[in-house]
């Protein structure tokens, strides 16, 4: 009896602020990392075999503030098995190509005198092919808000060629080949969802 008291409770008070109750309001909050833009043209180097340079892209990857380091020196720390959705564009294929991974790694780091730093490397595979990812941004000094902890920046990150690039390697004949591509424009942020 109590059981269904409880779930007609829940159930008038999802109706009255049309959303469900939250599950843990204690729990830490996730903080999301999203890079959008799109691809400069040509590539930095390499072949470009899955023909991205010159189409968008966005990239979200899930951290919680509440997530300990998994190694961490004075100014800068890492985090590893992070989760990454997003999609990448291709020359390929009009459709757009989903991405996701479970094992995406994230290092922050602050203290250079010209900028902070955002790196992601993470697996995925596309076409039955798995790639490694890897995202280099140098950011404005003071964009990370609590050091190298997870947390929202204080404020977006406008991206250009100078400071933002992709790398992907994939291994063809047993040889690994990279492509770096320059992000000709685009936004980092890292926001409460």
């Amino acid at each position: 009896m109590k059981l269904i008291r409880y779930l007609t409770a829940a159930a008038l008070a999802c109706l009255r602020t049309g959303s469900l109750p939250a599950q843990n309001p204690n729990a830490a909050p996730n903080v999301l990392y999203t890079v959008s833009g799109k691809f400069a043209t040509p590539p930095v180097s390499g072949s470009d075999v899955y023909k991205l340079a010159g189409e968008p892209f966005r990239v979200t990857i899930t951290g919680n503030v509440a997530t300990a380091p998994h190694a961490h020196g004075k100014a800068w720390a890492d985090y590893i098995d992070l989760t990454m959705q997003g999609y990448v564009h291709t020359g390929l294929d009009p459709s757009p190509v989903p991405l996701s991974s479970n094992y995406t790694f994230l290092a922050l780091g602050l203290g250079n005198p010209a900028h902070e730093v955002f790196e992601v490397q993470t697996p995925v595979i596309v076409i039955r092919q798995r790639i490694m990812v890897k995202a280099m941004i140098d950011m404005p000094n003071g964009t990370l808000a609590k050091g190298w902890l997870i947390f929202p920046f204080t404020a977006p990150v406008s991206l250009d060629p100078t400071d933002a690039t992709v790398t992907y390697t994939e291994t063809v004949n047993g040889q690994a080949v990279s492509t770096v591509l320059a992000i000709a424009s685009g936004t980092l942020n890292a926001a409460y969802p």
